[in-house]
């Protein structure tokens, strides 16, 4: 994100003061807003200046956002091949299907509905 992205200015966000942040430098809140959040999931020592914001986006909240902000930068690529990188590592950190068919609670029998009047009996013993 390049200095002095509209999630950053003047401290605005961090005081809770939005709404004035929007209507001094003539932005949409939703843009704000946005910001906002990415500024606050990726560190300004994590930031890189020749990227885009959108690849920021991309990786906001993410525990690997460094690595991929720093892959990006040395490959050169763009929002959307960053985007693409990143559901390839969420499928490959995924259980596959067949694992979550053998999974242990689908072999269990479904668990009994407790009709209403054994709740009571159940709950006090």
């Amino acid at each position: 994100m390049r200095p002095g992205n509209a999630g950053d200015r003047e401290g605005y966000v961090e005081r809770g003061k939005l709404d004035q942040a929007c209507e001094r430098f003539g932005i949409a809140y939703k843009t704000a807003a946005q910001a906002a959040w990415v500024a606050g999931k990726i560190e300004s020592s994590l930031r890189r200046e020749h990227l885009e914001f959108g690849h920021h986006k991309e990786v906001a909240g993410r525990d690997d956002a460094a690595d991929l902000l720093e892959w990006a930068e040395a490959e050169g690529a763009t929002v959307k091949q960053l985007r693409e990188r990143v559901r390839e590592i969420k499928a490959a950190d995924a259980p596959q299907a067949a694992d979550l068919l053998a999974s242990p609670i689908r072999d269990r029998a479904p668990a009994r509905r407790l009709k209403t009047r054994e709740f009571p009996a159940k709950i006090l013993g």
